[in-house]
């Protein structure tokens, strides 16, 4: 289990969706399915947005409530949670996780 800050909860309390681990030094060819694919990226910039935007929710290491991911996630109703340490390394492509959007808590399932 990791926790982090909830930023946005999208109306919802949890949610499902598949690990997409993004480096921030290659992601031009990254494609996103909103319906599913989780965004889990060490930090996010203003590049970054044509693909945070086709994410399901976005999931970063480093930030907080005043954070690009934070206000980004706010601005399009995107469920986001910041502040996650090391999950980068914890999780991998393809995993299936639960986001609790009360708690901040991510689990592996």
């Amino acid at each position: 289990m990791l926790k982090g800050i909830v930023s946005n909860k999208n109306n919802s309390n949890e949610i499902f969706g598949v690990v997409k681990i993004v480096n921030i030094n290659n992601f031009n060819n990254v494609k996103l399915n909103k319906n599913k694919d989780i965004l889990i990226i060490s930090n996010t910039f203003i590049d970054l947005e044509p693909i945070m935007i086709n994410s399901k929710a976005i999931i970063t290491e480093q930030g907080g409530l005043l954070s690009h991911a934070s206000i980004f996630s706010r601005e399009f109703n995107i469920p986001c949670v910041v502040g996650v340490k090391n999950i980068c390394s914890k999780l991998k492509d393809g995993d299936n996780i639960k986001i609790d959007l009360i708690t901040g808590k991510i689990y592996k399932i």
